[in-house]
């Protein structure tokens, strides 16, 4: 610092702003990496509590119907009928499910008895759109052991696996896609076997890849 020729007023060299700057970077530099971690944390606890809420009003809709909620999009019938669900929830409700993705199938939980208060959106997307998957609501994949081929029914059986609802992971991706493979992981392994891409692991740090999953058993994964 030094006083000006002109004022007499004390002042701040460029030199000394300069290294305030640095300072105040270097800061930042620090911080920067820690608060997003934390953002990324954050997300995680409220994916994982999103997931287990709709896996409550799912065991609750079970003890009342005797059946988990269907995969409305996912081309289940009406148990003897052959009718598709999308079609009796259009006859009864006036829904229209074509591309709505999982509003369909989880308005079972809020009508006509309210499972859930309201519906939980996938955290990561933080939109009511989903792109990548061709529907407009981003809310969590739900697929059954009956909205599958032979395969599916097969290992549901086998492990008692009957419903999955999955969310994006913090690489936003779509990483369990082939539902088909991830019912087989599911089954031959109670938790899922670390380094396996598609469930997600905290184990490389917290962005690491895979979707956050929990079934009729519980959280799925390491």
């Amino acid at each position: 610092m030094r006083v000006s020729p002109i004022n007499g007023r004390k002042g701040f060299t460029l030199i000394e702003l300069l290294i305030v700057i640095a300072i105040i970077l270097i800061l930042i530099a620090i911080a920067l990496p820690n608060f997003l971690e934390a953002q990324v944390r954050a997300r995680l606890a409220n994916t994982r509590a999103c997931l287990q809420t709709y896996r409550t009003a799912n065991e609750a809709y079970q003890t009342d119907f005797k059946m988990y909620p269907p995969d409305v999009d996912g081309g289940e019938t009406v148990k003897g009928t052959g009718i598709q669900w999308s079609t009796v929830l259009l006859m009864r409700r006036g829904l229209n499910c074509d591309n709505v993705g999982e509003l369909c199938t989880f308005a079972l939980l809020t009508s006509p008895i309210r499972y859930l208060t309201e519906l939980c959106y996938d955290p990561f997307l933080q939109q009511q759109n989903d792109p990548q998957a061709g529907k407009r609501y981003s809310l969590p994949e739900y697929t059954t052991y009956l909205s599958g081929g032979t395969f599916r029914k097969q290992s549901g059986d086998r492990f008692g696996l009957r419903y999955v609802i999955l969310s994006r992971g913090p690489d936003l991706l779509r990483d369990a896609g082939d539902y088909e493979q991830l019912w087989f992981d599911l089954g031959s392994h109670r938790h899922h076997v670390t380094g396996n891409p598609r469930i997600y692991s905290p184990t490389n740090g917290t962005k690491s890849r895979g979707d956050l999953v929990v079934s009729n058993r519980g959280h799925e994964g390491p």
